[in-house]
């Protein structure tokens, strides 16, 4: 069976019916692949989801394989499933169901993130192992949020 192709409102759709808070979409038609993109917040559990959604499975395989050429070797996921590269600079690794990969942090993560990149534009001392850290954590994608993806398409 050929993986699901969802749309971007489609997958929009799904994180909205399981209760999240989904921002706009927005596309980035300048990278290639080109994508569309939108957050899924949830702010009781300080968790922030990016979902990216490229226009085929063929895309979204080839950007897969694009962040992995760039990914540490170190840094590869180890476990099983469909774990991916790190694809955003301060979200864990990837997890992908056919057009659409998503990625996890939190809000304070996002916030660290932020501030080191402050401190370094100001000119001040950042621990390297922290920006780093910071840069790409091993924050998976939980399993409600690929739950969420999965239902709203295995129940039509």
């Amino acid at each position: 069976m050929a993986p699901e192709v969802r749309t971007v409102e489609q997958a929009r759709q799904a994180f909205s019916d399981a209760g999240y808070t989904v921002d706009l979409a927005r596309t980035w038609d300048w990278t290639s692949p080109p994508f569309a993109s939108f957050q899924v917040k949830d702010p009781s559990r300080d968790r922030v989801l990016l979902v990216l959604v490229y226009p085929s499975v063929d895309a979204a395989q080839i950007a897969r394989l694009q962040a992995a050429s760039n990914e540490q070797p170190s840094a590869a996921p180890t476990s099983g499933g469909d774990i991916g590269p790190h694809l955003v600079i301060g979200y864990g690794p990837s997890t992908w169901s056919g057009n659409v990969a998503m990625v996890q942090t939190t809000g304070s993560q996002l916030l660290q993130l932020y501030q080191i990149q402050i401190d370094q534009s100001n000119d001040f001392y950042v621990n390297p192992d922290l920006a780093q850290a910071s840069s790409q954590p091993e924050i998976a994608v939980d399993v409600d949020f690929q739950q969420a993806l999965q239902n709203a398409f295995v129940n039509l």
